[in-house]
């Protein structure tokens, strides 16, 4: 509606004159209103013609429109009939009641007709805030539950009889200890699953440990998952692979150790009165004047002396030396060709200790094999160096051909634990030589054979030297 008298409607004015609006009571209050505030009027009887019979209350909404000096010029009214918003707050259960009441308490719309434009009878258990609580009233107790509009400063009241809100929340409850008590056998049945199918494995892999611990070192484990389970059960079947091949091993040193020694029996000379023979006639070979006789015999004296001792399976480099060099004396005696033997030796390694009689075979198949039955020459060298002991044993005899430089190579890096006798003194072979070296020093030493056609042989060993400087080996 304007000022100027004209006004715009969504219905016919033979209903109602919106002029009639300038009559009501409340348009003095409208005259205050400024901005976007609006004037929320109560309930009041239906002026529209059409519908006082079947909708006998109206609630209105109503808002002025101002220029720029603030001057009204015209006014918004929005009617709406109580029975729409009655439509709004039915509720499905009976026993409920809704009301919507001003700031005055002043039912503005309810189920019953009747009520409405009266005072609420329990306004005084009202409050300005949005809030729930029991009250007595009936003579039963009641919940009331308060929701204020943010708006318009009206309120929703909603009474219910406690009995059947109550019930309603038991339902509620009734339903979700319903779905939880499922829920929770649902997760026992799959938590029992799961703890069987982890358990089991477990189980399994506990009989395999205890067979295992009773010494029984055939048995699997047979678990197949993917899990941290399976992989345990994987390592521990490496493990226990693992076991078996330490063992094995340790079995093969130990037969290979006793064939050893036992090869180093079968080459020694054991009669005891041999070595009280040769000194006697020694002396009286001496004593008629034949020193080259008497040196020979000498030299066999200190070599049976060497084998025949069993107390000291580890000598001094200098003692080993000593003896290749007796040995050696020997065969330029025995021989038509001479044998030069070069030493060359520092003073640290003329302490360290070896095992007896390591070296001889390495001479003696110089003699024998490089230089075949022809002069020579012979180097024997040692030093310590860079914490290794190094032997060197190098001849200009025929050396060999690379087919057959790696025969022999092979036949002492992969033995087959044989040795068999030859006519030298000792003849254990290199196999041998290797195969002490290995099972007498913890640090596995290294053995190096290089040979050319017409060139010689060099044969290289370099042992491991612990803190002290000296090689600590395996005496047993």
């Amino acid at each position: 509606m304007l000022t100027n008298g004209k006004y715009y409607t969504n219905y016919s004015v033979t209903e109602y004159n919106p002029m009639e609006i300038f009559k009501k009571d409340w348009f003095e209050d409208l005259q205050q209103i400024r901005g976007y505030q609006s004037l929320w009027v109560g309930v009041e009887s239906t002026e529209f013609a059409y519908d006082q019979l079947n909708h006998p209350f109206q609630l209105s909404v109503a808002r002025t429109l101002r220029d720029t000096n603030q001057q009204i010029y015209g006014y918004v009214v929005v009617t709406l009939l109580e029975t729409k918003i009655r439509n709004i707050l039915q509720n499905k259960n009976n026993q409920e009641q809704i009301l919507l009441v001003d700031q005055n308490q002043t039912i503005l719309s309810t189920q019953n007709a009747d009520q409405i434009g009266e005072k609420l009878k329990i306004r005084e258990q009202l409050t300005n805030k949005d809030t729930s609580t029991i009250i007595d009233w009936k003579e039963k107790k009641h919940l009331l539950t308060t929701k204020k509009l943010s708006f318009n400063g009206w309120s929703l009241v909603s009474i219910i009889p406690y009995k059947q809100a109550t019930s309603n929340i038991n339902a509620v409850f009734s339903k979700v200890f319903s779905f939880l008590s499922i829920s929770f056998a649902i997760f026992f049945v799959l938590l029992a699953f799961l703890m069987k199918r982890i358990t089991k494995p477990l189980g399994h892999l506990d009989k395999v440990v205890k067979q295992v611990q009773t010494g029984d070192l055939t048995v699997r484990a047979e678990v197949k998952s993917h899990d941290e389970i399976g992989k345990f059960s994987r390592s521990l079947n490496q493990m226990i692979e693992r076991i078996n091949g330490m063992i094995e091993e340790v079995r093969n040193t130990q037969r290979r150790k006793r064939q050893a020694e036992l090869a180093m029996l079968q080459a020694q000379i054991n009669p005891h009165f041999l070595f009280n023979v040769l000194n006697s006639i020694r002396m009286k070979v001496l004593k008629f004047g034949d020193k080259d006789s008497a040196i020979m015999i000498q030299s066999l004296s200190k070599l049976l002396r060497g084998t025949i001792d069993n107390n000291h399976d580890m000598i001094t480099v200098a003692d080993e030396i000593s003896l290749i060099s007796d040995y050696v004396h020997l065969m330029n005696m025995r021989q038509k060709h001479k044998v030069n033997l070069l030493k060359e030796m520092d003073q640290p390694s003329m302490e360290v200790m070896i095992p007896r009689f390591i070296l001889q075979p390495l001479i003696e198949n110089a003699i024998i094999h490089g230089f075949h039955q022809s002069n020579g020459r012979i180097l024997l060298k040692t030093r310590v160096e860079e914490g290794e002991l190094e032997i060197l044993i190098q001849d200009n005899g025929i050396g060999m051909d690379p087919e057959t430089l790696e025969k022999v190579q092979k036949s002492f890096i992969k033995p087959k634990v044989k040795y068999k006798s030859n006519k030298g003194l000792s003849s254990i072979g290199l196999a041998n030589v290797y195969e002490r070296l290995h099972l007498t020093f913890p640090l596995r030493p290294s053995m190096e054979i290089r040979s050319q056609i017409g060139e010689g042989t060099t044969i290289s060993i370099k042992i491991p030297l612990e803190g002290d400087g000296i090689v600590q080996g395996d005496v047993s």
